[in-house]
């Protein structure tokens, strides 16, 4: 038996279907597919029959084993927080959030989709994480899906597919150490995802607006440059450079030189260095607001380590770890997840499985709320 999980959250669909032996989770079946920009907006479904064109087109292509999928979505309009309630008793607490659930989520009450789970039950006391959205993002997903009599069987959060895929890699339960805290992070094509997660549970989950277009849009204004031409700079960029060149003030300031001036120090382009600083500044920022907002909440604890997963870049670990100043850890996908049966597919002869399986990592983490995890 396998299940299939789907990340519809930018314009890059990915789709996984993975199948389990003994304790290993292997893919069997994989599609990563792109829809043209300002079809999926930032989480957000703005025209449906193009993403059901595009899925109709996958499934045909690809010939997924089932129509039933579970679906997983990144928007930074979805509101996300842990609550604690003076309640033990499933019911009652079923009953309190949804008499409060307005006050809790600021979402319209006839325009709300809302769900939840109970994190952890205390003497007299809950710890409930609540999850909630406008309908219309949770009614696009269902229209596009079964327009071509696709089952979506479950529409969940990016943040908790990605706890999901990391959790069975590392076995947060078991590995953790007394006070011993993970940062994990997914950079996706224009929303990122951070978790915080402390003895197997998850915290602080939140999405960030920067992701790969954000650094492709500094290299298009800081050098003048065509997002085609920016976007393949990306792809080779080695942050290896960022560590090594020392900046003069002018340069780090961001006072670049004039559009088509060519400025090199020890044979590396500042100007390009430069730009993707500045956006990798904004995102590291991202992450350390994130570990010490959860710091200030869990004094007593330390960050064991920041894992890195999703688009990620040449020695961007390095780069992170140097100015977090906390270890940093790429995850490697491949190491935890069995991708071999995609070699014997030829859509995918000669193509790096590793990129391939970090373009998949929501995808995977939706496939393995299936096994109930």
């Amino acid at each position: 038996m396998s299940y299939i999980g789907m990340d519809i959250s930018s314009n890059r669909i990915a789709v996984a279907e993975v199948a389990k032996n003994r304790n290993k989770f292997l893919v069997t079946n994989a599609a990563v597919f792109e829809v043209p920009q300002q079809v999926i907006e930032k989480g957000e479904i703005k025209d449906t029959k193009v993403v059901s064109n595009a899925i109709k087109e996958i499934w045909n292509y690809y010939r997924f084993r089932s129509n039933k999928v579970l679906v997983g979505l990144s928007n930074p309009k979805v509101i996300i927080k842990e609550i604690k309630l003076p309640l033990t008793d499933d019911k009652e607490i079923d009953s309190a959030i949804r008499y409060q659930i307005n006050d809790l989520v600021p979402i319209a009450k006839d325009n709300i989709t809302y769900d939840y789970f109970i994190v952890d039950k205390h003497n007299g006391s809950s710890d409930v994480m609540i999850a909630g959205a406008a309908k219309n993002i949770i009614d696009s997903i269902v229209e596009s899906l079964r327009a071509i009599k696709i089952n979506p069987a479950a529409i969940d959060l990016n943040c908790f597919s990605l706890y999901r895929t990391m959790d069975a890699a590392y076995d947060f339960q078991q590995a953790k150490t007394k006070k011993g805290a993970y940062c994990l992070v997914s950079i996706g094509k224009n929303i990122s995802i951070i978790n915080m997660v402390t003895e197997g549970q998850l915290k602080f989950p939140r999405f960030s607006n920067i992701g790969i277009e954000k650094f492709i849009d500094y290299i298009v204004k800081k050098l003048n440059l065509g997002y085609s031409e920016a976007e393949k700079i990306l792809d080779t960029f080695d942050f290896d450079l960022s560590l090594d060149i020392q900046f003069d003030r002018k340069l780090a300031s961001g006072e670049l030189p004039n559009a088509g001036t060519q400025v090199k120090k020890n044979n590396h382009d500042i100007a390009l260095n430069v730009a993707i600083k500045e956006a990798s500044s904004q995102f590291i920022n991202e992450i350390n607001r994130s570990i010490d907002y959860f710091l200030n909440r869990y004094a007593a604890y330390h960050i064991e380590k920041i894992i890195l997963s999703g688009d990620t870049f040449l020695n961007f670990d390095r780069f992170a770890e140097k100015e977090t100043t906390f270890p940093v850890e790429q995850f490697k996908i491949s190491q935890f997840y069995d991708l071999s049966a995609l070699n014997k597919k030829t859509c995918y002869t000669g193509k790096s499985l590793e990129i391939l399986g970090n373009q998949l990592t929501m995808a995977i983490g939706m496939a393995l709320r299936g096994y109930g995890l």
